[in-house]
């Protein structure tokens, strides 16, 4: 009987193990098996049996004790036992793969994902058969910058700019600015607040600073109404040489106040309480010139179109600064006032009644002869119109001296003017020759009565014009009488 082709194959093994040494599966000293050799030499296919060594018509068992097979024997050199575990093949080029026995032959496979290595300047296999320096970003080294993030790429560590607007916290800076640097800034609004509305906060090149608004600009922080130039809201507006803020015009009304002049020139307004004039008219509004009659208290008066000695004095209760503001002519506590009868009056003006006599407001005009208001002129009350006292002065216009024995001036009792009394002289004494005319005198009713003509006393004649010789010093002082001077009595005698 013929063996069949695998009958033949196995003796053939087995003759090859026999010559050889084989000992499961280890190396055998052959210098035509490997046992570690992976695969199965040309003997070993699917023509094995079928050679010209291994027909159907020879009786030979192909065997050869050469441990070759040829022509149908079986060739210890050209035959690899194969493989039972992975252990029995070579060990990987590449650290990231291991060895694999699979169907009794050698291969490789790659490591897992992640597996620990350290050639090709690695650290990790990438599933692939390769040490690499990653296989994910997490793998790289943290960045320096906060701005930059690590990256693998195809297994090699790198770095990538954060996108603008990032967080980041390196070199006093806040925010990323897309090409890996961490700034201050990316626009103005990334800058902090002033804090006021004179100044805003200012991005450049990534550095935050500040900008100022203009000198003139409304702002309305820190109690200020206008922006002074150098990012301060200020209050002090109303000299700094510009319309600003709320004024009407240069430096003058709104918060300014009553400013803005009406001359030299004219300047703006909106209303009277801008201007000094308090008139604010015209189109376009302009501060008016001040009148007595603008209805506005403006210019020197002290009330509406009143007072300050330009316009016409002011009534009772209007304001005033002195009396010649007030019609009354009394300016009381700031106030133009009037008085009640019996109180102590310059002018008509004054007093409630109307009537000013006397010193006092009076109950009435108290215009008769030598009346009075006044109770030192009458002894009456103060204000009660009566007849003065014998003696006192006459009013004004009343009892004018006309004569010499005509009114004195002064009133007489029951209110009359009084008359030059009867020892006032009315006409003087005359002496011619010996005749002596005495004084007149006045009667006390406005009469002068003459003296009567006399002879000179003591038979003398006249000394001169007004008087006689009281004594002789010759006959010739004496009358025609008496013509003999003694001159021892000094007498004129018989």
């Amino acid at each position: 009987m013929r063996p069949s082709l695998r009958t033949l194959v196995m003796l053939s093994c087995c003759t090859v193990v026999a010559l050889v040494g084989c000992d499961d599966g280890s190396s055998t000293t052959d210098a035509g098996t490997d046992a570690g050799a992976p695969g199965v030499d040309a003997g070993r296919d699917a023509s094995v049996g079928e050679d010209a060594g291994l027909d159907a018509g020879s009786g030979d068992s192909g065997v050869s004790t050469d441990g070759g097979v040829d022509g149908g024997s079986v060739d210890a050199g050209a035959v690899d036992a194969g493989c039972a575990s992975p252990a029995q093949c070579p060990a990987p080029a590449s650290e990231c793969e291991v060895a694999t026995c699979s169907a009794g032959a050698c291969g490789t496979a790659p490591k897992a994902t992640g597996t620990t290595c350290a050639s090709s300047g690695g650290h990790l296999c990438d599933g692939a058969g390769a040490c690499v320096a990653c296989v994910q970003n997490a793998d790289c080294p943290a960045s320096a910058n906060d701005c930059t993030a690590p990256t693998c790429q195809a297994g090699v560590c790198g770095t990538a700019n954060k996108a603008a607007g990032a967080s980041c916290a390196t070199s006093g800076g806040r925010l990323c600015d897309g090409a890996g640097a961490c700034v201050a800034c990316l626009q103005n609004a990334d800058c902090p607040a002033t804090g006021t509305t004179c100044a805003a906060g200012l991005c450049s090149a990534g550095v935050c600073g500040t900008a100022f608004v203009a000198a003139g600009t409304s702002c309305n922080d820190h109690a200020g109404v206008v922006c002074d130039g150098a990012g301060t809201c200020s209050a002090m507006h109303c000299a700094d040489g510009l319309m600003d803020a709320d004024e009407t015009d240069v430096d003058c009304g709104g918060s300014c106040g009553a400013t803005c002049q009406s001359a030299g020139p004219q300047q703006k307004c909106r209303g009277g309480g801008d201007c000094l004039s308090g008139v604010c008219s015209g189109a376009p509004l302009l501060c008016q010139v001040p009148t007595c009659s603008d209805t506005v208290r403006n210019g020197s008066e002290t009330d509406v179109d009143c007072g300050g000695g330009l316009c016409p004095s002011c009534g009772v209760g209007h304001v005033c600064r002195l009396n010649g503001d007030c019609g009354t002519n009394l300016c009381a506590g700031g106030t133009c006032a009037s008085l009640a009868q019996g109180q102590a009056c310059s002018s008509n003006a004054q007093c409630q009644t109307g009537q000013c006599v006397s010193g006092v407001c009076c109950g009435s005009a108290c215009n008769g002869t030598c009346q009075a208001c006044s109770f030192a002129q009458t002894g009456q009350p103060n204000g009660t119109c009566a007849a003065q006292f014998a003696g006192t002065p006459a009013p004004a216009g009343q009892c004018s001296p006309t004569t010499a024995c005509g009114f004195t001036g002064t009133c007489g009792a029951g209110g009359t003017c009084a008359f030059a009394n009867t020892a006032t002289v009315c006409a003087a004494a005359s002496c011619s020759g010996s005749t002596l005319t005495p004084s007149a005198t006045c009667n006390g009713s406005g009469t002068c009565t003459p003296g009567t003509a006399m002879p000179c006393p003591g038979g003398l004649l006249c000394a001169n014009a007004t008087s006689c010789k009281t004594t002789c010093l010759t006959n010739a002082d004496c009358q025609a009488s008496t013509p003999t001077c003694n001159t021892t009595t000094h007498a004129c005698g018989p």
